[in-house]
């Protein structure tokens, strides 16, 4: 299966999947801090930063430390940071969703 994700990915796209994705999501039902892998790859682990119905249409911030959730999600040192990327769909939930996104800022742990 990974061999297969991996080819279609590269005929799709025309690009090499990264070595690996971590993905920041909002689910309707997994508790906050929730690590789950993709269900085509174990290359991409999603981890939940949001849960719930309760807080839609408010704005809000999320602030992560990046290395230590790459760390927790594959047990390994992370490569470069080669990508970032930024969407927003509700396909699971065949409902309609919409965001706004502010700055999207990196800096050195503290």
């Amino acid at each position: 299966v990974e061999r297969t994700t991996l080819r279609l990915y590269k005929a799709l796209s025309g690009e090499m999947l990264p070595y690996a994705m971590l993905m920041y999501i909002w689910s309707s039902g997994a508790p906050v801090g929730t690590i789950a892998p993709n269900n085509y790859t174990d290359k991409i682990q999603m981890i939940v930063v949001d849960s719930g119905s309760d807080r839609i249409g408010e704005w809000h911030e999320f602030r992560r430390n990046v290395l230590e959730d790459y760390r927790l999600a594959f047990g390994e040192e992370p490569w470069d940071i080669v990508a970032v990327g930024v969407m927003t769909d509700a396909d699971k939930t065949r409902q309609k969703a919409r965001a706004q996104y502010g700055d999207i800022t990196f800096r050195p742990a503290q």
